[in-house]
């Protein structure tokens, strides 16, 4: 299964939204703090600490006070959930598949 044609891309589409979501978080300048109607905020403060990962942070960044850090649980958490996500994306695309191609036969 883990070496047919129907899971790979599935397994790959997995890893990319999860690495996209990643990115796209890095990207955009979330701050840790949230503004007055509790949503995270998308400005850069001077003096503000930063996070970034997703669905748990991974890396927090700040100024002299508050250095780079790697945030080891959520890399490992984020890490874990994505493997098993695209795990079973890539199951169920195989699983899509392998019915169809015996539908047609």
């Amino acid at each position: 299964m883990l070496r047919s044609r129907s899971f790979a891309p599935g397994f790959l589409v997995g890893l990319v939204t999860f690495a996209t979501a990643n990115i796209y978080t890095s990207n955009s300048g979330y701050e840790s703090g949230s503004n007055n109607n509790g949503v995270i905020a998308v400005t850069e403060k001077f003096d503000a600490l930063k996070e970034f990962g997703w669905p748990f942070r991974l890396h927090r960044s700040g100024t002299i006070f508050h250095l780079d850090e790697v945030l080891w649980k959520g890399l490992v958490a984020d890490i874990a959930i994505a493997l098993c996500d695209s795990s079973s994306i890539g199951f169920v695309c195989f699983l899509l598949f392998t019915r169809r191609r015996e539908s047609t036969r």
